[in-house]
Order: C-alpha cells, then structure tokens, then sequence
C-alpha cells in the first residue's frame, strides 16, 4: 500500500499569494498613473508649444513670458565657439545653467562678452538671454579654462572629430576625472579606424571618465532661430544621459531623449553624412524622390550594415538589429 502523503495545511499558502497579489497590484497601477501623468504631461506641453508657435506668426513672443525651470543650475563648459558650438551653449543658458564657451580667439571672445553675439558663426543672433540671472561667458586661454574645469562640471565637446582626440590628450591634465564629457562630433576617428568614445578614453588613459553623446537633426542655424528641436543623448550610464537631458532641455524649444545605445548613436551620426552627401549629388543632377528613397534603401539594407559590420564586428548588433544579418553578411 502506498504511503500517504499529507496535504499541506488548507489555506497555508493563500495568505502569501494574496499579500504577493496586492503588492504586484500596487505596483501596476503606480506605473500606470505614471504613465498617464506623462502623457497627460507631454499633450500639454504640445498644445502649449503649438500655441507660441501661432502667436509667433503674429510678432508676438510668448515664450519670453514664460519662467524658466526651476532646476538646480550646473555649470556647463562648452569647447569650441562654431556653429553648433555656440548654439549648445545657447540652449544650455536658456534652460537656466551657468555656460562658460572656451574659444582660441581673443577678438571673438571679447565681442561675446561685450556684445552678446559669436562676431564668426550665427552672426545675427544675440547670445543674450532675456530675464537670465547671468549670461554666456566667454574664455580664451587655457588657465581660465583650468580654473573653470572643476570637479563634477559638464563638458560639451563641440570641436572637430580629428581634432577631437589629440585635443584631449594634449590637455588630459586639466579635465576632471569626474567630469561629465558630452560629444557632440559626429563621425570616426579616422587614424586610428576608432569610435569617438573609445578614442576620447584612449586619449585621456582613462577607463572611468563618464562620457555621453549628443547627437539627432539639429542645425545650428534653426536652433538660434527657435525652431523645436528634438535630440538625443546616449551614454553608457543611464544617470549620465539623464543628466545631460535634464540640463538641456528647455520648455520653450529644445527636448532631449534618452538612449542606452552609445554605439547606435555615434555610429548613426557618422553614417548619415555619406548619406546627406549622396542626397545632395542626386538632387544635383536633377533626380527625383525615386532616386533619393532607392538610393537610402540600398544604403541602408546593404552598405551601412556592411559598414557596420567591417568597424565594429561583434560589436555591430547593437545597430540596425544586426543579429540576424551578421552570418549572411560575413558568409
């Protein structure tokens, strides 16, 4: 006769399942009341935006009455007075920071801070920000950009990608092993075939420096203008990105995403310049919209995963979902 086996106590284990069920209940409509707070947020935010942008049809600016966030300001050390360079440095005064621009010119610093305007790129613009407790400063020598490089500062690299990591080797003693670097580049290094992040970090002979990448449609030109303006920042840490997006972000014009995807960034920013190029050519010659869309059809089923694939290897599937493409590629 088989042994019996005793049954656990009746009710033994509803108790657990039921407390287990309620905490998991709990959690759920948290994140679904957060969910809907954000979106109730970002309509909100649309609607708002579309009304300053039909009052600025009329000369009206509305957006100049509109407080700036309430943030805990950072201070923010951008490298290099271009375009895009003093447009970074525009969006990060408007959203309520301090901004120091570093530039090499004495003459283009001194118009900025006397004038309020960058006297080489984006000429019409006024780098002065209405109701600002402070305005852009500008330096141009490497002991005022010592004495600003403390710990903890964010840097926004806006120079040149080859100029990008003899720049950092050459002046690896003065940024902050704590400073955040955001890199704004985009494209490869090409003397060494490396990825911006990975040259930056062999520049420095550093390992831990934090790093991000900004990049997305963003013409300088368009920025100072006021036109909204979507882009995205990617960094290895989370903390790092969000960082980045909180301090450059504003109400009025500028939002930035979030990405885990340092890779897929750089390697995007690179890859589409050929493309713009090859747009340019077919525009040249006369070519229509089938041209232009067999042209980025081709491009991107073919050429840029191959690209991909020869750079990075192994490294690849983190873009175009390359998993599945990788052995037909290679074979």
């Amino acid at each position: 006769m088989a042994a019996s086996i005793s049954s656990p106590p009746r009710g033994g284990f509803l108790l657990p399942a039921m407390a287990a069920s309620f905490c998991a209940g709990i959690v759920a409509a948290t994140h679904l009341m957060r969910l809907r707070d954000r979106e109730r947020l970002r309509k909100a935010a649309s609607r708002t935006q579309k009304n300053l942008m039909r009052s600025s049809r009329f000369g009206i600016d509305v957006a100049k009455f509109i407080p700036y966030r309430f943030q805990k300001k950072q201070k923010v050390v951008v490298l290099g007075a271009g375009s895009f360079g003093t447009s970074m440095a525009f969006v990060s005064q408007t959203a309520g920071n301090e901004t120091i621009i570093y530039m090499r010119d004495p003459k283009q610093c001194e118009a900025i801070n006397r004038q309020g305007r960058n006297p080489k790129y984006l000429t019409d613009h006024s780098l002065r920000i209405e109701g600002a407790d402070n305005q852009i400063r500008g330096i141009c020598t490497l002991e005022d950009l010592e004495k600003e490089l403390t710990p903890g500062v964010v840097i926004i690299h806006a120079l040149p990608c080859q100029l990008t990591p003899p720049w950092f080797a050459e002046h690896k003693d003065i940024i902050p092993r704590d400073a955040l670097i955001c890199c704004t580049c985009k494209g490869l290094y090409l003397e060494t075939n490396q990825l911006m992040s990975h040259a930056i970090l062999d520049a420095l002979d550093r390992v831990d420096q934090p790093l991000a990448f900004l990049s997305g449609p963003s013409f300088a030109e368009e920025i100072m203008r006021g036109f909204p303006t979507t882009l995205v920042v990617a960094s290895d840490s989370s903390f790092h990105a969000v960082r980045v997006q909180q301090l450059m972000s504003n109400f009025r014009t500028v939002r930035v995403f979030v990405s885990d995807d340092p890779i897929g960034v750089q390697l995007g920013g690179a890859l589409k310049n050929p493309l713009a190029v090859g747009a340019g050519m077919i525009s040249g010659l006369g070519f229509g919209t089938n041209t232009l869309s067999a042209m980025v059809t081709r491009a991107s089923h073919g050429k840029c995963p191959r690209s991909c694939v020869s750079f990075l290897h192994s490294a690849a599937n983190s873009v175009f979902s390359l998993t599945r493409k990788i052995e037909t590629i290679q074979s």
